[in-house]
């Protein structure tokens, strides 16, 4: 990995096995990969030293495919039941056998994010989504009287989708639930003018 300011020379690229350009998330596993192959890996990157990695300071929630409960992971999450959760945020917008392939490859992801001494971001990875925050058996004790409850849903929100919000509203005595038109999930980037629409109307007590 060149120091920051070098410039590197044409030397410089000819002694190496692997040249990786760019310092992102995927370029960081590339040239690790690279590395325990037992390749000579020159990696160029523009940006200052603190923000090496891209965006993989915001990743959370990561999820692989695993047979059983392990000391970091809950339950067993199958490749089957990867690819639905996959096809269903997607809306069926992939390719199936790409997918599949990510999906079976992300099983040693865990043990390989761990040999690099990255932190325990799989920890509880399923946890949240499958226990702490299935609430189906307390939405009916929600006392819309004490807070007003009103729900938002994108229409194009594959990954909770309008009827869901729609059936959750149902179920809770005097809350109410809207479907933004032309919104996915993330109306805060998608949209900010019309997601801001929804939300002032919605304190309003308007409609949109």
């Amino acid at each position: 990995m060149s120091s920051i300011g070098k410039t590197v020379s044409r030397e410089d690229l000819l002694d190496h096995d692997v040249l990786v350009i760019g310092g992102g998330n995927d370029a960081l596993c590339a040239a690790l990969s690279a590395r325990e192959q037992g390749g000579s890996v020159l990696m160029l990157e523009s940006a200052p030293r603190e923000w090496r990695g891209g965006n993989s300071s915001h990743t959370r929630n990561l999820r692989c495919m695993h047979q059983a409960p392990t000391d970091v992971l809950t339950d067993a999450y199958l490749e089957d039941e990867f690819f639905d959760d996959v096809w269903r945020v997607t809306g069926g917008i992939t390719n199936e056998a790409l997918a599949r392939h990510v999906i079976q490859a992300s099983e040693t992801c865990a043990d390989w994010q761990y040999m690099q001494g990255g932190p325990g971001i799989f920890k509880g990875d399923l946890y949240f989504y499958r226990v702490d925050g299935d609430l189906r058996d307390q939405v009916d004790g929600i006392d819309t009287t004490l807070c007003p409850l009103h729900l938002l849903t994108g229409e194009y929100d594959f990954s909770c989708l309008p009827a869901d919000t729609l059936r959750t509203a149902e179920r809770i005595p005097g809350a109410e639930a809207t479907v933004m038109k032309g919104l996915g999930h993330f109306p805060m980037s998608e949209d900010p003018a019309a997601f801001r629409r929804y939300i002032l109307e919605r304190l309003r007590g308007t409609s949109v």
